[in-house]
């Protein structure tokens, strides 16, 4: 059968480059070209203005001419006719000192002023052309350049990221001699635009990534639309505004587009922050521009520094596209992100303390106080605010939640908290690994015979994990970057490793291993990042063998108390089965040769408390259940105290069960908090409450005896120092089952003890 040819076929990759430096040089040509007009070829007059509505915004000269003004007609041009067809022109060909009347309406009022060409103005030219967006439209162009010359793969992401950009650079480039129609600027203006809502709609769509697959005919209708609509700007056919539209949709549409991502796509949140933030940081600025304009506070200044702020939403596209490529250079660029930031919020906030100082203050030497002042100010805030700001770029915006640097130092710090296993695989995976931006992580630890275990797994299928025959060639190339493919000796399912950490305590044989795959940006561990890695699997090691120690300490522990309740039970049956057995038969013999009242009360008496003592050895009722154990424990003890202490048992009738070890553990501390209320509180109420459920346990003890001073909150050292066995005993059988105890107490007040256990805590 003959084989089916291929559709279609890709574009060689020498025309695909063709085409982009085509399309880079020619949008630099066409910015280099209005910024010759604006420069060079349009001519000075003294005044700007508002084109679609004939205000006058600006005088740069006192001329007659005053801002507010509405210019109805310039020379023989009405503004009506200039405004209706964007191919006329008006003050674009005269010379200096050429008198041109303005026929305008100020108030009630319709004055024509006799208006001289002034020529080159310093005013003028530093205020109208020197500090309006040419440059930025370059900056817009440079993004895009430097999209295409560095972002990989190549593909549709990466060429709509640039075309959006070059789009974004002609609209800002065309703009700023669009007023006056030169050139064609005001077309070209409203054809970008339309242009520019396609792009950006699919831009948004798949960046960071795709949100779904589209067929191609859904983006190629969608050009083909915005081409369509352009060339209706061209000839004019379209209203005259129908171009804010365009803006409209352009940006309403990839607002949603990226809300979309937020929702649907949490594992690009991060990357969506840092737009959001981008975004934020472009436009705060214009709100307060647009507060101050509302307090007519001078913004003239206001209005150029605002202009620093646009570069962000650019730069932050680009980060987002080329951060996973800065490799060991990102520590650098995030550096750079956050001085930035700083130096610019740092000029705006300066501008507006300015602003608002002059129009509050009015005193002789004014000038020089505020001048002192915001020296202060910046000085200040450079020396204690900039290491501050950089840490909140850097956990909240860039997601580093500890700073490399200092990671080390941290980690031994709170490592110390990690009690259990748990608890330090949790401050590996919420704190260490996202500070060091690792996506795929495995933690394996090996017992005494070498077999290893998974103590945790981050990014990984359970089919990628290592075996224990993969373990000697993994650790052949412990320490060392792996090249992305395989290694010699590791199946295919381990190639995702990057590095391999052993983890040794001593000995020739590592007690655990961590393999390091994914990271951000661009999978690489950089050689001077190793020894700090080495660090921290060395802190891991050591914490893991005290763990590991902590574990077998706590199940011998729990072996002792084991057969110390075996021996209660046992003892408990030796007195049940033989002693209580012997006394009925010995009673039985003294029936027969009528024994005196004397020996009937003796024989009673000790029969009774051999019981108690048997009932305190094994508490019977636990058989059936904790609720019945505590309901038994309450009547004998309130009747052991003949009637002075009330014993009160108020715990939700539950049919929950749990092992019996811990059954036994709860009622002996319950048990033993009752026993020294009545040893030592001489209490009248014992009230034992909470509730049973399959997953949550809550015991409390509380008395209203004697109480005593608590003081510090106690811990199981200072209970044995001070000879308190029976509550150092209660803490340790609470952390047996990791169930959490609370006593306090004040003189006068009684005892309160509060025991807590969650299943989600309980390790088996």
């Amino acid at each position: 059968m003959e084989a089916s040819k291929p559709m279609s076929r890709p574009i060689p990759q020498r025309w695909q480059t063709l085409a982009e430096r085509t399309l880079a040089l020619s949008v630099l040509a066409i910015l280099l070209l209005y910024d010759f007009a604006l420069f060079v070829q349009l001519p000075y007059r003294n005044f700007n203005w508002d084109s679609s509505t004939g205000r006058v915004v600006q005088v740069y000269v006192e001329a007659g001419l005053q801002p507010e003004d509405r210019i109805i007609q310039i020379g023989s041009m009405l503004t009506s006719n200039f405004q209706a067809d964007l191919r006329l022109t008006v003050l674009n060909d005269t010379r200096p000192g050429q008198v041109v009347p303005l026929v305008i309406q100020r108030g009630d009022q319709q004055l024509t002023i006799p208006w001289t060409m002034p020529g080159f103005n310093q005013e003028e030219f530093l205020q109208g052309r020197l500090k309006s967006q040419w440059w930025l439209a370059l900056v817009f162009w440079g993004v895009g350049e430097l999209t295409l010359l560095s972002v990989r793969p190549r593909g549709t992401r990466r060429q709509l990221l640039a075309v959006f950009n070059f789009l974004i650079a002609l609209w800002l480039g065309v703009s700023i001699v669009s007023g006056w129609h030169m050139w064609e600027s005001a077309i070209a203006l409203r054809m970008v635009t339309w242009l520019l809502v396609p792009v950006s709609w699919q831009l948004h769509w798949v960046f960071p990534q795709p949100l779904k697959r589209l067929p191609i005919w859904v983006w190629t209708g969608l050009h083909l639309a915005g081409v369509a609509l352009a060339g209706a700007e061209w000839f004019q056919i379209l209203p005259r505004r129908a171009y804010i539209l365009g803006f409209i949709l352009m940006v309403a549409g990839s607002i949603i587009l990226l809300a979309a991502h937020f929702i649907f796509r949490p594992a690009q949140r991060k990357d969506l922050v840092i737009l959001l933030a981008a975004g934020a940081l472009t436009f705060l600025p214009l709100l307060a521009l647009g507060i101050m304009a509302a307090l007519r506070l001078p913004i003239t200044s206001s209005e150029a520094a605002v202009l620093l702020f646009l570069p962000i939403l650019p730069l932050g596209y680009f980060y987002v596209a080329y951060r996973r490529q800065l490799g060991g250079m990102e520590l650098r660029a995030n550096r750079f992100i956050s001085i930035y930031i700083f130096v610019i919020l740092l000029a705006l906030a300066s501008i507006i303390v300015d602003n608002l100082a002059n129009r509050l203050l009015h005193f002789e030497g004014q000038d020089i106080l505020i001048d002192f002042g915001l020296t202060l100010l910046v000085v200040g805030a450079a020396l204690f605010g900039f290491a501050p700001f950089q840490r909140f770029v850097e956990r909240r915006l860039l997601g580093m939640p500890l700073p490399t640097p200092r990671l080390v130092e941290t980690y031994a710090n709170r490592i110390v908290a990690a009690l259990d296993a748990p608890g330090l695989v949790r401050l590996l995976t919420d704190k260490v690994l996202p500070s060091l931006l690792v996506r795929q992580f495995v933690f394996l630890g090996f017992d005494e015979a070498g077999r290893g275990t998974a103590l945790c797994a981050l990014g990984i299928e359970p089919d990628q994990l290592p075996g224990d025959r993969e373990v000697p060639a993994l650790l052949a190339g412990a320490g060392q970057y792996r090249l992305p493919g395989l290694a010699e000796g590791a199946p295919e399912a381990l190639a995702w490793v990057r590095l391999v950490l052993p983890l040794y305590v001593g000995g020739s044989h590592p007690i655990g291993l961590w393999l390091l795959g994914r990271r951000d940006p661009d999978d690489l561990y950089a050689q001077a990042e190793i020894p700090t890695l080495q660090a921290l699997a060395n802190q891991t090691a050591v914490a893991l063998s005290h763990i590991r120690q902590t574990e077998r300490l706590r199940a011998l522990h729990q072996a002792s108390i084991d057969r110390h309740e075996t021996e209660r039970t046992n003892l408990a049956h030796e007195l049940h089965d033989e002693v209580l057995n012997q006394l009925a038969a010995m009673n039985m013999i003294m029936d027969m040769h009528g024994p005196g009242l004397r020996f009937h009360k003796a024989y009673g008496s000790l029969t009774q408390r051999i019981r108690q003592t048997i009932r305190v050895l094994r508490p019977a009722m636990l058989s059936y259940g904790l609720r019945p154990a505590l309901d038994q424990l309450a009547d004998e003890l309130a009747e052991r105290a003949g009637g002075a202490v009330r014993v009160s048992v108020e715990v939700e009738a539950s049919e929950a069960r749990y092992a019996p070890q811990m059954e036994q553990h709860l009622y002996r501390i319950v048990q033993q908090a009752c026993e020294n209320a009545l040893k030592h509180g001489r209490p009248q109420v014992i009230r034992i409450s909470g509730q049973l459920e399959a997953g949550q346990i809550e015991l409390t003890v509380e008395d209203d005896g004697v109480g005593f001073a608590a003081g510090a909150p106690l811990d199981l050292t200072h209970l044995l120092a001070h000879n308190h066995f029976g509550l150092a005993g209660m803490y340790e059988r609470a952390a047996l089952i990791h169930a959490r105890m609370e006593l306090d107490s004040e003189p006068g007040r009684g005892t309160h003890v509060r025991l807590t256990w969650m299943a989600d805590d309980h390790v088996d």
